[in-house]
Formats: C-alpha cells, sequence, structure tokens
C-alpha cells in the first residue's frame, strides 16, 4: 500500500515537482508480491495503478520486462 500511496503523491505533484524544481521523477521499476516489472523508459502510473487495482499484480502490465520473484531467486 505504500508503493501505490507514493505513486498517488507523484502524480498529483507532478506539475508543482516541474514548476518549483524542474524535474520529472520517471518510476523505471515496481515490484509486489508476483513479481517485477521494469522499463527504461519509465511506467505509465495511471495505468500501474489501474492494472494493480484490477488484476492483482503489476506483472500484468505488459509490454515490459517482467520477473517473478522465484526466478529471480534461482540465479
Amino acid at each position: 500500500m505504500v508503493g501505490q500511496s507514493f505513486v498517488k503523491l507523484l502524480l498529483s505533484h507532478s506539475a508543482d515537482l516541474f514548476n518549483d524544481y524542474g524535474i520529472k521523477p520517471k518510476v523505471v521499476a515496481c515490484a509486489d508480491n508476483g513479481g517485477i516489472v521494469t522499463s527504461n523508459q519509465g511506467l505509465d502510473l495511471d495505468r500501474l495503478l489501474s492494472v494493480k487495482k484490477k488484476k492483482k499484480s503489476v506483472i500484468h502490465y505488459g509490454l515490459v520486462k517482467v520477473a517473478q520473484y522465484w526466478m529471480l531467486s534461482k540465479i
């Protein structure tokens, strides 16, 4: 829940961050109990929240590199 709240905070203050500090944060990875999703170009945060709410895991985000924890533990 902390991650979702942080994403909502970033979305609601993105204009202020750019106007006041000239920065536009980019989230390039997100993890939950189902796996990890990454994108060097940055994740669409509105879409990420929607996928998490509807599908219960970020691994359903699609079209980006995805890894599941059990796969990572075997490396």
